[in-house]
Order: C-alpha cells, then sequence, then structure tokens
C-alpha cells in the first residue's frame, strides 16, 4: 500500500482490517494452547479495530451522510456484535479444548471477510468522500493516538 494510501480512510482501515483478517486465519490449531494464544491476540485487535469504527469513524460519517447513519451504520455496528460473539464463541470453544472450535474460527474468518468488504464499500469510501480534510484528519488522528497507546 502506497504511502498516500495510509493517509486515507480506507487506506488506515483496510490495513488494519487485512492485519485482524491475518491474525485469524494465522491460528494455529495444532495445539489448543498455540490456538488459544492466537485467538485471544486477535480478539483483542478486533476489539480494539471496531472501537475505532464505533466511537471515531462511524459517528463522523454519519454526521456527513445521514442517510448512511440511518440505513448502513445500525447493519454494521450489529454486525460487530455478532463479530463479538463469534469470537467469543472461538475462545470458549477452545478453553474448553472443543474440536468444534476451528470451525467456529473458519466460520468467523468467512463472515469476517464478508463485513470487511460491505465496511469498504460502504463506510471508508464514504469516509473518503464526505468528509473534509479537517474531519478526515481528525479521525485519523485518534486512530493513531489509539494504535500509539494499546501498542497492539
Amino acid at each position: 500500500m502506497a504511502e498516500s494510501e495510509l493517509r486515507t480512510i480506507t487506506g488506515v482501515f483496510r490495513k488494519d482490517h487485512e492485519e485482524v483478517g491475518r491474525l485469524l486465519a494465522a491460528l494455529d490449531f495444532s495445539t489448543f494452547g498455540k490456538a488459544l494464544a492466537g485467538a485471544e491476540a486477535f480478539a483483542r485487535r478486533l476489539e480494539r479495530h471496531m472501537a475505532w469504527e464505533e466511537e471515531v469513524l462511524f459517528p463522523a460519517v454519519g454526521r456527513a451522510e445521514p442517510s448512511l447513519a440511518r440505513e448502513d451504520l445500525p447493519v454494521l455496528r450489529a454486525e460487530h456484535a455478532r463479530l463479538r460473539w463469534l469470537s467469543a464463541e472461538v475462545l470458549g470453544l477452545l478453553r474448553e479444548r472443543s474440536p468444534k472450535a476451528e470451525r467456529r474460527a473458519a466460520e468467523l474468518c468467512e463472515f469476517l471477510a464478508e463485513h470487511s468488504a460491505k465496511e469498504d464499500a460502504l463506510v471508508y469510501a464514504a469516509g473518503d468522500r464526505a468528509l473534509s480534510p479537517a474531519e478526515a484528519g481528525e479521525v485519523l488522528a485518534a486512530v493513531e493516538l489509539s494504535a500509539a497507546r494499546s501498542r497492539l
């Protein structure tokens, strides 16, 4: 990804989506301990990403594009709830040492990919299109500050 793309809403959030997805795809199911450690790292990173969206990006884009706030953002927030539930379920299954964990992680991976594509097309594009440079800068500054604080 070019440096200039990393200064856009789409660039920053797409890059983070890709990193979150790689954590999930890289889960090592050779032992429950390895899978659990990886799933815990994924869950933390996923939660950070969704917090950026829910607390910073969605409100800014919703103000700029009221129809998105009414129609699409509630759907995406509901999908975040489902992602949280699926992630917690994978963690629970791993803690129980259930063989169902790997299958549930695959379902989570598939749903995350679908969700990410939807956000990319709807929210990130709207952010780049509808936010003023100052508004986009505020969103990106908040994300950078959060990333620096969390070091995930």
